[in-house]
């Protein structure tokens, strides 16, 4: 039998060591760690949906894929940065309201607008004509897509004073957090206050303001029942939410990594689908065991007030183009307008 050297053996042995280097290399290549970026708080219910979800991802990945959480506080970074931050690279997934990123693209701030979109099948059925609109504009301007779409709770108005009718909404003081919101309460005779989110309990405490829009689930969750007694469930706006994801990010994955996830984006597209709702049903419920009145414009009124807001559409398509024209389009036609 031939005997082999010294030489040899250490040869054997630093083939060896390269090609299971070689092999860590390769799994450590395939290792996922990517950064997440919402604005909503730590306790926030849809934050724990999240959790959940990239829990999933890891499991399903047998720990290759992680993403890694941070609420709000956590990060430098502002509702309105979801875009920027996300085309930068600076996080790989970003939850955004389109109505906080309209700086960046104004035209795909249709669902903002009021009286257009007013019910949850009506918001899930656009989206699913809007979508393809969405992703193709993100890709064009900010090579960026979109994981998937979600939404908050319908946009309600909360007052100390009950409205039943469009003339009640005259003369009273009601806090608004975007340009749309602020627009329809003046066409109503209201008096929009831009107040934050933070303020809105003390401003009602010490009646700065009459009343103010948000929803169902913000008035359980605040407690503004302690402040106001009546909601007029109009549900005059829908928000519309989607969670970015950095294309080159996504396309230096390895291809079943890629699959993974656009596989488990659609199942959570269904559990965000089915929570928010619920969310929405289970905070009407719990305030009005506080004692808040819940009432409703007469199907008149109702469609009084979506004529009086229709020029705002049509003045917001106008000003933002063919994208925004098209989305309007989309929006109206799925929704029966």
């Amino acid at each position: 039998m031939e005997k082999r050297g010294t030489g040899y053996v250490f040869v054997v042995f630093f083939v060896a060591l390269a090609l299971s280097a070689a092999t860590v290399s390769k799994l450590r290549a395939e290792e996922v760690n990517w950064t997440f970026f919402t604005y909503l708080p730590s306790t926030d219910r849809v934050v724990s949906l999240y959790r959940s979800a990239f829990d999933d991802l890891l499991k399903s990945s047998n720990g290759r894929f992680k993403v890694n959480l941070h609420s709000a506080g956590e990060l430098p970074y502002k509702p309105v940065d979801a875009i920027k931050i996300t085309a930068s690279n600076q996080v790989q997934l970003a939850d955004a309201a389109v109505g906080f990123v309209a700086g960046d693209a104004p035209e795909l701030n249709v669902l903002s607008m009021p009286f257009l979109c007013t019910t949850f099948d009506g918001y899930f059925k656009t989206t699913q004509a809007i979508a393809p609109i969405f992703e193709e504009d993100l890709m064009n301007k900010f090579k960026i897509s979109v994981l998937f779409h979600w939404t908050n709770p319908p946009q309600n108005v909360w007052t100390a004073k009950p409205i039943k009718a469009l003339e009640d909404f005259k003369g009273m003081k009601i806090r608004a957090w975007n340009p749309e919101q602020v627009t329809m309460l003046r066409t109503l005779g209201a008096t929009p206050v831009s107040i934050a989110s933070d303020e809105v309990p003390s401003s009602l405490q010490r009646k700065v303001i009459d009343g103010a829009i948000t929803s169902a689930l913000s008035v359980s969750d605040w407690k503004l029942y302690e402040f106001v007694n009546n909601g007029l469930m109009i549900n005059f706006a829908i928000g519309n939410q989607f969670v970015l994801m950095n294309m080159d990010a996504f396309n230096k994955l390895p291809k079943d990594l890629q699959q993974l996830l656009r596989q488990k984006s659609k199942e959570w597209y269904v559990k965000f689908q089915e929570s928010t709702p619920k969310f929405e049903m289970d905070a009407r419920k719990n305030i009005q065991e506080k004692g808040i009145a819940l009432n409703e414009l007469s199907p008149a009124d109702f469609e009084k007030a979506r004529k009086m807001m229709r020029p705002m559409w049509e003045e917001w398509a106008n000003k933002h183009g063919p994208v925004a024209q098209k989305l309007l389009g989309e929006v109206t036609k799925a929704m029966g307008n």
